[in-house]
């Protein structure tokens, strides 16, 4: 930036540079105190969440026990163990298990598969009805 020539104007111009320098450096330290209580905020909720994915998981484990021990009710205990196990490793690692994320693509596919199904019977059922002689 250009100086001007007068000593007065020269100082009044290195104020102003001074004030944009200190505001900047106000503003950066009000953008990193905010993005450190977001991560702070961000930390708290993923701890939360992954307490309650592995409350979750020794409730799936206890009813795989007691599934096993009726001898009844297996396969649904050990899906919802496996969705709670896949939610633990996921908080834990960031990603989904690929194991788990394949049985999410079975389970997406059973269901459309399932709504087929449902939608059949429903069409089956607005055909006119024939008339008896």
């Amino acid at each position: 930036m250009m100086r001007p020539a007068d000593p007065v104007a020269q100082f009044g111009q290195m104020l102003r540079e001074s004030a944009e320098r200190d505001a900047e450096a106000a503003r950066r330290a009000e953008q990193q105190r905010a993005d450190a209580k977001a991560a702070q905020r961000a930390s708290e909720e993923h701890a939360i969440a992954l307490r309650a994915a592995r409350r979750d998981l020794d409730l799936a484990i206890e009813a795989v026990r007691r599934a096993l021990s009726e001898r009844r009710g297996e396969a649904e205990a050990d899906a919802g163990w496996r969705d709670a196990k896949a939610r633990v490793i996921e908080l834990e690692t960031g990603a989904r298990p690929e194991w788990a994320a394949a049985a999410d693509r079975a389970a997406a596919s059973t269901d459309d598969d399932h709504l087929a199904d449902e939608a059949a019977p429903a069409e089956a059922a607005i055909e006119e009805p024939t008339p008896t002689e």
